[in-house]
């Protein structure tokens, strides 16, 4: 048989058989697409960590190299795979882009300036946008939407209590309980698929341990920043929010703002600018997102967070 490939039969192949070669590597690529994207490991919703920037401060010089600062480090556990700091200061679009967010689950931790400008209505600014913190989770008039931010107080009490099931009462000083941190493991990642032979799943494990026990230092850290330091003032304090009624009874007092502006460097991620048009971070906060139980274990990442704060800000 004569099988030579010659000019004439070669111009013939890609006369009449074109559209099959271009669908059949249409459909090789395709193919390698959907392979790559299953075998692939992608980030959960609880194992992204998203940090926003109210409309009402502006994104600082640092805020660009922020998200990858913290992927390439030690900040967080084994378990957060995509990090995103944002700002949402365009105050024609902003407001909307970050309640769309917020609508799809989306956030963790939101820095807002609870500054008004003097004889401003802090409740209510022009274009809608609402700056400070009480303008912020109360929606309207009528409707109080303090239920998307968690009560910092109520927060960390769930951080020590969860600390504890690992290392008992004296949690500060307590060993790791690690039979309960590899079931801990277990439970959240039996079906992960990084974790697929007895040799990854052991590192899994040992990786576990490892967020138990950063865990439980981070959060020594963090509560100690709450207590005053050598100047008499603690570095972190918290915001109360006071609701009253129309007839001007109290409703509620509400701690839901971590006060982080006596962070020196903080204003290189987000700061607001003054009546006098310079650019202030004292009275900037950092809300805690309510995203109920979708983060699980991962809630606390948070802490963490806040102890590079305080590390790499002060």
């Amino acid at each position: 048989m004569d099988a030579r490939i010659t000019k004439s039969r070669l111009a013939n192949l890609l006369s009449y058989d074109w559209l099959k070669i271009l669908l059949a590597i249409i459909f090789a690529a395709g193919a390698l697409l959907v392979f790559f994207t299953t075998v692939g490991t992608r980030p959960a919703r609880y194992q992204e960590f998203e940090i926003y920037g109210h409309p009402g401060v502006v994104r600082g010089e640092g805020l660009t190299e922020l998200a990858t600062t913290l992927e390439g480090g030690d900040v967080f556990s084994y378990e957060i795979l995509s990090v995103n700091a944002t700002s949402f200061e365009d105050e024609r679009y902003g407001y909307a882009a970050l309640n769309a967010r917020r609508a799809a689950g989306q956030g963790n931790v939101l820095f807002i300036a609870d500054y008004a400008p003097e004889g401003e209505d802090p409740l209510e600014y022009e274009n809608g946008l609402r700056r400070t913190i009480k303008g912020y989770v109360i929606r309207d008039p009528e409707g109080w939407h303090l239920e998307m931010v968690l009560e910092v107080e109520d927060y960390f009490k769930g951080a020590v209590a969860y600390v504890k099931q690992f290392f008992g009462e004296d949690w500060e000083n307590g060993t790791l309980d690690e039979a309960r941190a590899e079931q801990c493991f277990y439970n959240r990642n039996g079906k992960d698929k990084r974790f697929k032979t007895e040799a990854q799943k052991k590192e899994g494990v040992a990786l576990e341990k490892e967020r138990l026990l950063s865990l439980r230092d981070d959060l020594k850290v963090v509560l100690s920043a709450f207590e005053p330091d050598e100047t008499g003032e603690p570095l972190l304090s918290v915001t109360t929010v006071t609701v009253t009624d129309d007839a001007g009874e109290l409703i509620g007092e509400y701690g839901v703002g971590i006060k982080v502006g006596r962070l020196s460097r903080i204003s290189s991620l987000y700061y607001y600018v003054l009546e006098d048009k310079t650019r202030s971070a004292e009275q900037l906060n950092m809300l805690l997102y309510n995203n109920g139980d979708r983060r699980g274990d991962l809630e606390y990442e948070t802490v963490s967070f806040l102890r590079y704060l305080i590390e790499a800000y002060k």
